[in-house]
């Protein structure tokens, strides 16, 4: 979609879990592609996965605990800047960039970027 200002209120749940534990102050929704994740990894970036089908069945009826759940899953150990899920019954797989602000955020969606084009040119 579109790039807009408070947007999602998914990734603003996220965000607000994430600055609990990071000084982490931005964030994008990325559709999930595994070369994304891959490139990553390789340019050195902390990475977390979070499985959906493991969330509390009392967390996934309730509206919006989905996100917060899973963020607090990954950031239990770490401050990662990249989290990932793959999806779940009725959920779509999506990738989270975190940054310290905005320019930080896309900062690191360049690079991934840099490497993402290279790799699919050839």
């Amino acid at each position: 979609g579109y790039i807009a200002d408070n947007a999602s209120r998914h990734i603003a749940d996220a965000l607000r879990v994430a600055m609990k534990y990071s000084n982490f102050r931005s964030a994008i929704n990325l559709r999930y592609d595994e070369m994304l994740i891959k490139i990553a990894e390789g340019l050195g970036m902390k990475i977390r996965y979070y499985d959906r089908s493991k969330e509390p069945a009392d967390l996934k009826r309730r509206e919006g605990m989905s996100i917060r759940w899973g963020i607090e899953e990954a950031f239990k150990d770490d401050k990662p800047e990249l989290i990932y899920h793959k999806g779940d019954l009725g959920k779509e797989p999506m990738i989270i960039i975190f940054g310290r602000d905005p320019i930080d955020v896309i900062n690191k969606i360049e690079r991934l970027l840099k490497f993402y084009s290279a790799d699919r040119s050839q």
